[in-house]
C-alpha cells in the first residue's frame, strides 16, 4: 500500500479503519470462554478431549483470513510489476532509485 511512496507517507483514515475488523475478531476469540461464539466445547473447557464445535466467529475469522490472502495474492503481483516498470524507467533516464 505504500510501495513507491515516501517514508513520511501516512495511511488514509479509510485504510486505517481496516484494523477494526481483525481487532474485533481477536477480542471475540480471546474472550471465547465468556460467550463461546468462536468455538464451543462439548464438555468442560478444561478437558478438550471431549471435542468442540466451530461457531460463527470461527467462520468469520476464516473468511477474513482467506479474503486477506486472496487480496494479497491478487494485488501484490500488480504492485511488483508496476514497481519494476518504474525502476526500469528511472534507470533508462539515467536516474537510480
Amino acid at each position: 500500500m505504500t510501495l513507491g511512496k515516501s517514508e513520511n507517507y501516512r495511511l488514509t483514515e479509510k485504510t486505517g479503519m481496516l484494523a477494526i475488523i481483525p481487532s474485533v475478531l481477536f477480542l471475540f476469540v480471546i474472550t471465547n470462554d465468556l460467550h463461546q461464539l468462536a468455538f464451543a466445547f462439548n464438555g468442560a473447557p478444561s478437558n478438550p478431549s471431549n471435542g468442540f464445535t466451530h461457531q460463527p466467529i470461527y467462520y468469520a475469522c476464516l473468511v477474513w483470513i482467506v479474503g486477506c490472502m486472496t487480496f494479497t495474492l491478487a494485488y501484490h503481483p500488480i504492485n511488483m510489476i508496476n514497481a519494476r516498470i518504474i525502476t526500469m524507467m528511472g534507470e533508462k533516464n539515467g536516474r537510480r532509485s
